[in-house]
């Protein structure tokens, strides 16, 4: 039946397990390091190549920049943590404050990502750039939804 939270088993993890899942955390946090250095490139080539921006595509420009610095930030203190602190005392707790920020740099990450996709449609959309983004993140809610589906066999 219903189990109580207290009373579900957690899962073990001998050494070798938990030392592959940091190699996934910090392939994923220099992967994610690249994405969003690439993005932050255009962002920054935009803003010397655009002309005649209004003043709300220069505010969303940069605050895209901004998010985009701090996702780069945020994405980069995994691998930055784990060359200070190599030798650990607890790898489960190292294990967990990677995922925490990697978590935590999907914000301003999507948030970039939006902004960046507001700016490409709005000139095109002439005036209804808000339309693709509100489409977009309508996707990414559905997806993050399905995620815990399960697939019928």
């Amino acid at each position: 039946m219903f189990k109580d939270k207290h009373m579900v088993r957690k899962k073990k993890y001998n050494k070798r397990d938990i030392a592959h899942e940091l190699g996934d955390v910090l392939s994923e946090a220099r992967t994610l390091t690249g994405i969003i250095g690439i993005i932050f490139g255009f962002l920054l080539a935009t803003t010397f190549s655009a002309q005649h921006l209004t003043s709300n595509e220069t505010i969303l420009l940069t605050a895209a920049l901004v998010c985009s610095i701090l996702s780069l930030g945020i994405f980069s203190l995994p691998i930055l943590y784990h060359h200070l602190e190599f030798p650990y005392p607890d790898m489960k707790k190292f294990v967990r404050r990677f995922h925490r920020f990697i978590i935590l740099g999907f914000i301003p990450f999507i948030l970039t990502f939006l902004f960046a996709i507001y700016l490409a449609l709005e000139r095109l959309a002439e005036g209804h750039g808000y339309v693709g983004v509100i489409l977009i993140a309508i996707i990414l809610i559905i997806v993050y939804k399905m995620r815990k589906m399960k697939v019928p066999k």
